[in-house]
């Protein structure tokens, strides 16, 4: 996934990983995280709208990934890029089309040892395709454009809801490392990237198994349903942070899907030196 994200918070390790996991972590405090509760509110209406005319009450299966991972893109670039691109209704259509294809690419790669070669992945189909310069081309011109645009809203000051709202592209764009340099559009870039990517592909997949095993289950959708009418009541209401906590068990339930079916799997890290585990024989 270099070419693609770089050297991001994902990505990066030693001295500039600790660097920008440091200026990046303030950006996500659950104060702030909550101002962004209506976007996503509104966000999910448009998906649930989508679903009940699309799917329901055809008789036909329907696969939901995609509008859910649309969906999901729509909300981090909302809320942590300042900028709305409408994937869910096919604007922006050639992106979402060059953004999938890589993720394609990246994971058949990474579950294939002989596609670790270049010069064996470049020449079977998937790595023709995921390669094609005119894919990375609509990437770069895209993230160039979401960086452009969210400039050019600052500067001419018709961001009238930055202050309520500071979108994660704000810090990036005025934030300053230890020495006090401030990023450059290269850095930029690359944290723009491995969180538009981050930010809704994963959340996609655990949306998906989440509502696929309660499909599955239809004893525990009942509970989680009854738990909903009671903690939130009118279905056109928003949900907020207070009512989170009343949602127990659909919590148990995200949490077991996560489990069962985690989105990231692995975990890609090494350890830097020798870390001991402490063993008890109670357990």
């Amino acid at each position: 996934m270099l070419p693609w994200l770089g050297r991001g918070l994902l990505t990066s390790y030693g001295s500039k990983w600790r660097s920008r996991r440091k200026m990046l972590t303030p950006s996500f405090h659950f104060n702030i995280l909550k101002t962004f509760n209506g976007m996503i509110n509104s966000h999910a209406k448009e998906l649930r709208d989508k679903l009940m005319k699309d799917a329901c009450d055809t008789g036909q299966s329907y696969d939901i990934l995609d509008d859910v991972t649309r969906s999901t893109l729509d909300i981090i670039c909302d809320t942590a890029m300042g900028v709305e691109v409408n994937a869910l209704h096919g604007e922006n259509s050639e992106y979402v089309e060059a953004l999938s294809i890589i993720k394609e690419g990246a994971d058949d790669r990474s579950r294939s040892p002989i596609d670790k070669f270049d010069f064996i992945y470049d020449r079977r189909a998937v790595g023709r395709k995921s390669t094609k310069l005119s894919l990375w081309h609509k990437i770069l011109q895209y993230r160039i454009t979401v960086i452009k645009r969210r400039r050019e809203m600052r500067d001419s000051g018709a961001d009238y809801e930055q202050k309520k709202h500071q979108p994660f592209l704000d810090l990036l764009l005025d934030c300053t490392d230890e020495e006090g340099l401030s990023l450059t559009d290269s850095d930029i870039r690359e944290e723009v990237d491995t969180f538009m990517f981050e930010g809704h592909d994963t959340t996609s997949s655990g949306i998906f198994f989440t509502i696929y095993l309660l499909g599955r289950n239809l004893e525990e959708q009942k509970k989680c349903q009854q738990e909903l009418d009671e903690a939130i009541g009118n279905p056109s209401k928003d949900i907020t942070m207070d009512d989170l906590p009343k949602l127990k068990y659909l919590e148990c339930c995200i949490k077991e899907s996560m489990r069962l079916l985690p989105p990231v799997p692995f975990v890609g890290r090494e350890l830097e030196e020798d870390t001991a585990f402490e063993y008890s024989a109670k357990y």
